[in-house]
């Protein structure tokens, strides 16, 4: 904040000071305000449109913004001609984001730098793209228990690998689930990948089965379809899906399958983070459900600790009580 104030001092006095309204603008990406910083870079471009820093500063405040389509273009005038550092590391980052890892190595290799600022960087960048790249093992437990008497105990195992450019996963799902009257259980195993599919879009399938300990000792299958992509500054998500549930005994035991078709939405402002899903499920038992929430958060702390403020909206309608 002191930084930012200097600089505003100065740009009161003079406010044609091009490389002190850029400083203003570096400072005020740091401090996260970045929609500020952004409106300070431009200032600097309408006067000075071919400024190489004030262009590399949009790109990176657009990538931080989730307009990585804008960005990538100003890196790529960038890279024109003669290659730059920054605009380089940008692609670097802008290929991760969009899961294009095989991209980002590419980009990697042809990083140059000079001076220790850009040698850290590059070992910073060399480690974001290798733990991009690094198979990962997951395991987790969850209990659950509610005023019907229901109790669950779930055991997960997730094993995450690159192949190529397709992020796969192999799952593991172990669930013993009890009320007063029944003592189920289930196992599922699932393999998911994901991939780059166009510039902004990233596609997803996955397939597996369950086997439920209940009286017919039901064996039943499942898979999901999924699209990701960005449309401007707004993340979108469609979701097609076919699930057994395992929540509870009762569940397990009737054997309540559902598909499942979902939207989401997410949008990033300055001081605000907005979420929305709407989600419409058809149940094996001749029920449905409709179900939409919206969610705002707000940063209250963003240092060495996140602290996050928020409220969420929830409506969810069923077609007809359950016996399930």
């Amino acid at each position: 904040d002191e930084a930012a104030g200097e600089f505003e001092s100065i740009l009161s006095e003079r406010p044609d000071d091009l490389e002190a309204r850029l400083s203003h603008a570096r400072v005020l990406s740091w401090m996260g305000r970045i929609v500020e910083a952004l409106s300070e870079a431009e200032s600097v471009l309408r006067k000075a449109p071919s400024d190489r820093d004030a262009l590399l500063l949009k790109a990176d405040i657009l990538r931080w913004m989730g307009e990585g389509e804008r960005a990538r273009g100003i890196y790529g005038k960038l890279l024109e001609g003669r290659d730059n550092f920054g605009a380089r590391a940008g692609l670097v980052y802008y290929n991760l984001s969009e899961g294009d890892v095989k991209g980002a190595k590419e980009d990697l290799k042809l990083l140059k730098p000079e001076g220790a600022y850009e040698e850290k960087q590059l070992k910073e960048i060399t480690e974001a793209v290798d733990g991009a790249s690094r198979p990962s093992l997951d395991a987790s437990f969850n209990y659950y228990n509610d005023s019907d008497f229901n109790q669950s105990r779930s055991y997960a195992l997730r094993y995450g690998f690159l192949f190529e450019n397709f992020r796969a996963n192999l799952n593991y799902l172990h669930t013993d689930a009890e009320d007063r009257i029944r003592n189920n259980s289930a196992d599922n195993l699932s393999a998911k990948a994901e991939t780059k599919i166009a510039s902004g879009v990233r596609g997803g399938a996955g397939a597996g089965v369950t086997f439920l300990s209940n009286p017919d000792h039901s064996v039943f299958p499942s898979w999901f379809l999924k699209v990701d992509a960005s449309v401007s500054s707004v993340a979108v998500t469609a979701a097609l899906s076919r699930e057994t549930m395992t929540d509870t005994a009762a569940l397990i035991g009737n054997g309540i399958r559902y598909t499942s078709l979902s939207l989401a939405a997410a949008r990033n402002f300055e001081k605000l983070a907005m979420r929305s899903w709407y989600s419409y499920r058809s149940y094996s038992d001749d029920n449905s459900a409709r179900d939409f929430q919206i969610a705002l958060e707000y940063p209250l702390y963003q240092k060495d600790v996140k602290l996050k403020a928020g409220d969420k909206l929830r409506f969810l309608n069923y077609g007809r009580q359950s016996l399930g």
